[in-house]
């Protein structure tokens, strides 16, 4: 039973998607990847986002499904926050950008997760095509990276949320060009981190 209503609220969520168009992304400077076009098809949309749900359900289709693109998040693992992710992309809620995910809200942005591989990084500004500008740094957004050791933080960023650095075991220093910027538990187990610098 518990699995039928499951099911049915995948259906239901997927539905609204369709039935709104939502397949077309905003964020019309995102990079070309594939990561996310699961069945290969050239475009990252809602289907997406439907096989992966009914992978995870256990429901068999006659669709291809590539699972080595369904990872959306970079997280390691596929799940649901993969397919909700697409969604989101569909909608221009998230955009993807260089080696970024990145949210998008009421005129501004966020980084939502990193997942490139250079050890001293500069966060970028603002999405370039529109006038988003990016303010701040989500939790988890670095989440287990164990590759970053500088972060280059532009003015317009105001606020690093709580664990937004988690577990980034080779962190040394933050530089900062805001020096009324805001962070907590920005840095849970960051073990050689040293330091926000402003410049």
């Amino acid at each position: 039973m518990k699995h039928f209503k499951f099911i049915s609220t995948i259906l239901i969520i997927t539905t609204a998607f369709v039935a709104l168009n939502l397949y077309t992304n905003t964020c019309v400077e995102a990079s070309t990847i594939q990561t996310g076009d699961v069945n290969r098809d050239g475009v990252i949309n809602i289907a997406d986002a439907t096989l992966i749900q009914k992978y995870l359900s256990g429901i068999k289709t006659d669709k291809e499904f590539y699972s080595q693109y369904a990872d959306f998040d970079r997280s390691g693992k596929i799940n649901v926050a993969d397919a909700t992710l697409i969604q989101k992309y569909c909608i221009g809620t998230i955009c993807v950008y260089g080696d970024y995910l990145i949210s998008v809200n009421n005129g501004t942005a966020a980084i939502y997760k990193y997942f490139g591989s250079n050890n001293r990084i500069t966060i970028p500004s603002k999405l370039y095509g529109n006038s988003y500008e990016i303010t701040s740094i989500s939790s988890n957004a670095f989440y287990n990276n164990k590759n970053l050791v500088i972060v280059n933080l532009p003015e317009n960023i105001k606020t690093i949320e709580n664990y937004a650095f988690y577990n980034c075991s080779e962190l040394t220093t933050i530089y900062s060009y805001n020096k009324n910027l805001r962070w907590g538990n920005s840095f849970v187990n960051c073990p050689k981190f040293q330091s926000i610098k402003f410049k």
